[in-house]
This record gives C-alpha cells, sequence and structure tokens, in this order.
C-alpha cells in the first residue's frame, strides 16, 4: 500500500502514531478523529490505530501527553511526571513574586494542576445560577380568542 510522502511501503507502526501526534501539537487545540482523518488524509480506521498506539507507547509524545477531552477529541498537554512539585510552583500562575514562592508566605499558592481554586469555581458557577433572560418559547402566550 502506497501513503503519501513514503518509499510505496506502509510505515513502520510507531510512524502514524508520531504523525498524529505531531499534528496535535501543530494545532494547538483538541480535534477530532474525523477532523484528523481528513487533514491527514487517513481513513478513520488508520487513525483509530495511531491513536491506540500513541496510547500503548505514551513516549512517542515526548514531554507530552495524549489527552481525550471529550468523545472523539483529542489533544496534547504537557506530562505532569516530567517536572518536580517545586518547578511547577515557580511556573504557575504567571504571578512569580518572591512571596508566592515561599510557603509560608500568607499569599502562597499550593501547586494546582488542572484545579479549579475557589474563586475560579464561584465566578464560574454564578452565570449559572442567574435566572435566565424568556426566551420566546418560555414567554406565555396569548389567550387565543374564541
Amino acid at each position: 500500500m502506497s501513503h503519501p510522502g513514503g518509499s510505496g511501503r506502509a510505515p513502520a507502526p510507531g510512524t502514524d502514531a508520531v504523525a498524529l501526534l505531531n499534528a496535535l501539537a501543530h494545532a494547538g487545540r483538541p480535534l477530532t478523529a474525523d477532523f484528523l482523518a481528513e487533514s491527514l488524509g487517513w481513513d478513520l480506521h488508520r487513525v483509530s490505530d495511531a491513536i491506540e498506539r500513541a496510547w500503548a507507547y505514551p513516549h512517542l509524545a515526548g514531554p507530552y501527553a495524549l489527552r481525550r477531552t471529550a468523545p472523539a477529541h483529542f489533544t496534547l498537554t504537557p506530562r505532569l511526571d516530567v517536572l518536580t512539585d517545586r518547578q511547577m510552583n515557580w511556573l504557575h500562575p504567571a504571578d512569580r513574586t518572591e512571596p508566592w514562592r515561599h510557603p509560608t508566605d500568607q499569599h502562597h499558592r499550593p501547586l494546582q494542576r488542572n484545579v479549579l481554586s475557589s474563586q475560579d469555581a464561584a465566578v464560574l458557577f454564578r452565570p449559572t445560577r442567574a435566572p435566565s433572560p424568556p426566551t420566546p418559547r418560555s414567554r406565555p402566550r396569548p389567550p387565543s380568542p374564541g
């Protein structure tokens, strides 16, 4: 079977997984399996095989990890086992002031990876609790004449 850019032979088993991971890295956002197939010129079976191989051999993604963000949506994120907790604390959040880094300071922020703070959660929760404006369907209908 001939593959684009190849020598006419099927690619090595890890090659498709590496190509798929590279496509996700370039996209910088979650992509569906369908979109990956279309973008790479592959059928869904080939994309599925590449995803399975990437799951089975996480080292193929280097310092990144393949993640499922929704059904059939995939993305790459930094692996959480490469940096130490101390290194992560120095990097996150963007406020890198010296007091923030010191655990005895009142503003010290403990390591939180992919976790909402209480304040962030409250801000996100607030709009969901506000009453919604009436929609055309929810407005009472005027009584019909007769």
